[in-house]
């Protein structure tokens, strides 16, 4: 195989009339040059040929979307693999010994792979589509309830590689990592125990975890026996494996948690390249990140004044009071909005989290003739989170008019709206930051409606590929 790349176009004038294939987000051409002999010419920024001789199409296929996948370009800085599983872990490792109820006497609930995805809020067969020249195979799926409860949630999937290796791929729902007591001053697990791959919390061991066993056969790649398990979302997910390499370990842990685009069949993606004009004139959200601020020190502004401080005329907009301020914990707004509205914080525990006081304003208004009034006036919370790169983000969300506008009321010409895991969205670049990031400084937002709540993700030194798979994780 022969991988070469330039900034020249690639001299494949006597293919211009082919069709071009997309390849993760890449533009590609791909040839059959003679049986079991093949390239593609794929543009990556740089034009990137692969040469391959004497392969099947599955594995040439393979190889290129191990390329062309983003976490293949991600570095290792944050992957720790250990020679064994720490005793704190293996003590208490959610894949031991299940503690559950003699399964004879519980009743088996079949769930077809596609149902299983669904309950468990993951691609539990992503492999099986990344991988389809795999040998793949599993048992009876589903789970087992007893009562109507949920009493064993676990699948497996088992798939062996063209050299023979081994993977298998166990899910279960609920539960978390353990976390390790230790005398120190803040009493938690050291950060360099456990791994971050795309965002997930991993523990990571050379040698599989206690009471796992193995066959002993030896592997063209040797014997090492890799093992993970992952939090992943509301899941677990546990990895046992043989005969790979390091490399081919942490690629595959990279492929299974890697949710940009999962099922893009789903997706409908449009970013226009500035916010509508129609969209601008009805925008659900008119004031940005205002409970950033602490209520202490909250500006008020007449309605007169907010009108000249926005180019835009608000409409019925009552003058928010801080002292009408009633406090939530950030529990009591998930469950408010019936969305995670800081899903983010959990996914990327190493972004630095910002926000003010959370709540709702609640104006208690008296009129003579009718009494009094309790309404509530201003349901617009935010978070703001800085990463490491410096590129910044923030998350808002609202209740009232939780409905993005219909496009037939609005003025011409129409904008599209983009469809994200099932959620109506719309997406556009949003001019440039004056701070300088090192992805750039153009800025990117999404309102994207979900379950009577309207969100709006905006970001600055974001490139497109990182808004897209914040966006995906968020609308899981």
């Amino acid at each position: 195989m022969t991988v070469s790349a330039s900034f020249e176009k690639p001299g494949t004038t006597s293919y211009e009339n082919k069709e071009s294939s997309l390849l993760n987000g890449f533009d590609a051409l791909i040839f059959q040059l003679s049986d079991r002999d093949y390239v593609a010419e794929i543009d990556m920024g740089a034009s990137v040929t692969i040469k391959a001789n004497n392969v099947d199409v599955g594995d040439f296929l393979g190889i290129l979307s191990v390329y062309t996948k983003p976490s293949y370009r991600l570095n290792n800085k944050d992957i720790i693999i250990h020679e064994k599983a720490p005793e704190f872990f293996d003590a208490e490792n959610p894949f031991g010994v299940p503690n559950t109820p003699n399964l004879s006497t519980c009743d088996f609930e079949p769930y077809t792979i596609e149902q299983l995805n669904d309950y468990y809020g993951i691609e539990f067969d992503r492999l099986t589509r990344l991988h389809t020249y795999w040998k793949e195979w599993h048992g009876d799926t589903g789970i087992y309830t007893l009562n109507g409860e949920p009493v064993y949630t676990r699948n497996a999937i088992d798939y062996q590689l063209a050299n023979g290796a081994f993977v298998n791929v166990e899910v279960k729902l609920g539960g978390e990592l353990p976390v390790e007591i230790f005398n120190a001053p803040n009493n938690t697990t050291p950060e360099t125990t456990y791994s971050k791959i795309n965002g997930c919390q991993a523990m990571l061991s050379r040698n599989g975890f206690a009471g796992e066993s193995y066959d002993t056969k030896i592997y063209p790649n040797g014997d090492q026996k890799f093992g993970a398990v992952i939090k992943m979302r509301n899941a677990l997910v546990h990895f046992k494996t043989a005969g790979l390499t390091e490399v081919e370990f942490v690629q595959i842990l990279k492929d299974f948690t890697n949710t940009n685009n999962a099922d893009s069949t789903k997706n409908d993606i449009v970013i226009h390249p500035e916010k509508p004009l129609a969209f601008a004139e009805k925008d659900p959200f008119f004031m940005v990140c205002g409970n950033l601020l602490d209520p202490e020190v909250f500006k008020k502004y007449t309605f007169e004044q907010l009108n000249g401080y926005y180019s835009n005329p608000l409409v019925n907009l009552i003058t928010i009071d801080a002292d009408d301020l009633v406090k939530y914990t950030m529990e009591e707004l998930n469950s408010y909005y019936g969305i995670e509205f800081d899903r983010l914080t959990r996914l990327h525990g190493d972004w630095e989290e910002l926000h003010g006081n959370l709540g709702i304003y609640r104006h208690n208004f008296n009129y003579t003739e009718y009494g009094d009034y309790d309404v509530i006036i201003w349901t617009h919370n935010a978070i703001h989170y800085t990463l490491p790169d410096s590129s910044v983000l923030t998350v808002e969300a609202q209740q009232e008019g939780g409905k993005l506008p219909d496009l037939e009321t609005w003025s011409s010409p129409t904008p599209r709206y983009s469809t994200v895991n099932g959620c109506k969205a719309m997406i556009y670049l949003d001019g440039f930051d004056n701070n300088t990031y090192p992805n750039g400084n153009v800025m990117i937002t999404a309102v994207i409606e979900k379950n009577g709540t309207l969100i709006r993700l905006s970001t600055a030194g974001f490139t497109e590929e990182q808004f897209l798979n914040v966006l995906d994780e968020y609308t899981k």
